[in-house]
């Protein structure tokens, strides 16, 4: 068969320039022109909708940080299979989906510990209107900001995508919208130049074009490898401890405040022991961070159980997140805000810096 338009293929492409598509479909040949093409990506948006940059309404944070939350922990609840929890490669031959599962998980994990101490530098971007958003990109990044920061919503920006009949005023705070080109490329952190012709991608964005309407389809600054050194050894370090302590493991709890803590997904078989005050009376004042030296002296030979926590301030606690942090690496498992600590048994004392939900 000759190379060309046929019935059974797709309208044939036959050259671009800047402002219009040239198409062929069987002997007719299309000439399409897209004047606001020519000044750039927001001159053609703006007959459609608008693009906004700020961040969201922390009531749509939440929403949106729950379901990925829930997502993440319906993986960690799995049964870890041995066979495959570390040998990643053999998986991805055996049960591509599976795969893509516990990659997915390892990189949510892997984010967690970034948000720890790095800025976002890109903002996360999806299509809003009627108080609603879908993503099209950034849900590992807001896992990790909401698993991590007080006022999560405060710590990343959002580049939200909304046509003309719809409102922007309850989904973002203080939305600001893009008027050009050269603030889209501010918004990314990216250089703007009108006057190179060859210049590198850095950015690649999708449009639907359909019925009238402009619906983003993807935002992206390249495509992901399927696992990282790092994000595997995460992963491979949190499935060695669940394959040794298994399912719901015993938590031994020293507390003031038992009403305060919960466990949401039911990870732990916990169990509050007692009050935290003599744990508490060792900490040495005005250093927060003699927590390790107070743990230390508690846990050194006297400690009879897998995992204890003893918990110093009066705040809401959620036993689940914990285990997004839990590896064989480790014995301590240190809040940043040092409102907590936990002690895992083993040889070494190796402490670590954590965070869970605020």
């Amino acid at each position: 068969m000759k190379p060309g338009w046929n019935r059974k293929g797709s309208t044939v492409h036959l050259d671009s320039t800047r402002d219009r598509i040239n198409l062929r479909s069987s002997k007719i040949h299309l000439q399409l022109e897209i004047p606001s093409l020519a000044k750039g990506i927001t001159d053609f948006l703006k007959p459609f909708g608008t693009l906004y940059h700020g961040q969201l309404q922390p009531y749509l944070f939440q929403q949106h940080y729950q379901l990925v939350r829930r997502e993440l922990f319906a993986i960690l609840q799995t049964s870890p299979n041995q066979q495959y929890d570390h040998d990643w490669t053999q998986l991805k031959k055996d049960d591509l989906a599976e795969f893509q599962r516990l990659k997915t998980a390892a990189f949510w994990l892997d984010m967690m510990r970034t948000s720890q101490n790095q800025q976002w530098q890109w903002p996360a971007v999806g299509e809003g209107g009627g108080g609603q958003v879908d993503l099209r990109n950034g849900r590992s990044r807001l896992l990790a900001t909401g698993m991590t920061k007080r006022s999560p919503w405060k710590h990343l920006d959002f580049l939200i995508w909304v046509r003309k009949t719809r409102d922007i005023a309850d989904i973002m705070q203080d939305p600001r919208p893009i008027e050009c080109d050269q603030d889209l490329h501010d918004v990314l952190a990216l250089q703007y130049d009108d006057q190179e012709y060859h210049q590198s991608e850095e950015c690649h964005m999708g449009i639907e074009w359909n019925q009238g309407k402009i619906n983003l389809t993807f935002f992206n600054n390249a495509f992901d490898p399927d696992f990282t050194g790092q994000t595997q050894k995460i992963w491979y370090n949190h499935a060695a401890w669940r394959q040794r302590y298994g399912s719901r493991p015993p938590l031994q709890i020293y507390t003031n405040w038992p009403a305060q803590i919960r466990d949401s997904v039911d990870f732990w078989k916990w169990q509050v022991l007692g009050p935290s005050q003599k744990f508490i009376d060792n900490l040495l004042p005005g250093k927060p961070g003699s927590i390790h030296w107070a743990m230390s002296n508690h846990v050194h030979g006297k400690v009879e159980h897998d995992h204890v926590m003893w918990i110093v301030k009066d705040e809401p606690i959620d036993l689940s997140d914990l285990v997004c942090w839990m590896d064989l690496e480790h014995t301590a498992f240190v809040d940043s805000e040092f409102r907590f600590a936990l002690h895992r048994r083993d040889l070494e004392y190796n402490s670590v810096t954590v965070d869970i939900t605020r």
